[in-house]
């Protein structure tokens, strides 16, 4: 892959410098700074996600939980609910419990002493991380969902799945309550496994051997 990207990136620079010496031969007189500014320069906005991303709406809430937006440097108590945004970051307190619907994607339920980061809420590629605690994902449509615990990716294809992250004996508990996932991780020797499972199946990742127990 990493081939592959830098293979796109030097293409389009010799693109680009075509199209600026036939520019440069057909106007001599026209300043190379010219050609460079009439490059358009990407749009990034610290406060909002991309357009396309998916919104979520925190359906309900109790108990301590903490919101950490796009703009703030660390997680803030919050009492009502709020629309999270892709790059953001939600942590409930040991009596804390929530849901979040991202439309068209997951419907998820957040257990108490969990930390979840929302990577990623495009509808081409949905991914939350869940670095503590646990969750339960519903998948709403066809829109790839996907959840990161530890070094365990699971990508789920139907159904209802809980993830949860045993950060003390460093595993990750899946239970497959309905449809199914798949599983990709790198093993000790940095070769990348894919494994199918179907409901209804607990399985644990040890995440120090990164096998399946």
């Amino acid at each position: 892959m990493k081939k592959i990207l830098l293979f796109l990136l030097f293409f389009g620079i010799g693109i680009l410098g075509v199209m600026g010496y036939k520019l440069v031969k057909k106007s001599p007189g026209k300043p190379i700074e010219n050609i460079l500014q009439t490059v358009t320069k990407p749009v990034f906005s610290v406060k909002d996600a991309p357009s396309e991303a998916v919104k979520g709406t925190i359906l309900q809430m109790t108990g301590e939980v903490r919101w950490e937006s796009r703009e703030a440097t660390e997680a803030a108590q919050i009492t009502s609910p709020v629309i999270v945004q892709q790059g953001e970051r939600i942590q409930t307190g040991e009596n804390g419990n929530l849901s979040i619907e991202f439309p068209k994607a997951s419907l998820i339920s957040i257990s108490p002493k969990t930390q979840i980061d929302f990577i990623q809420t495009l509808p081409i590629n949905f991914v939350v991380d869940i670095a503590s605690g646990s969750a339960s994902f519903k998948k709403l449509t066809d829109y790839p969902v996907s959840m990161r615990a530890l070094h365990l990716l699971v990508d789920q294809k139907s159904g209802e799945v809980s993830v949860g992250v045993d950060e003390e004996n460093g595993v990750v508990n899946v239970n497959i309550i309905s449809g199914a996932i798949m599983v990709a991780f790198n093993d000790v020797n940095l070769v990348s496994q894919v494994v199918g499972f179907e409901a209804p199946q607990r399985i644990s990742f040890n995440d120090s051997s990164r096998s399946f127990e």
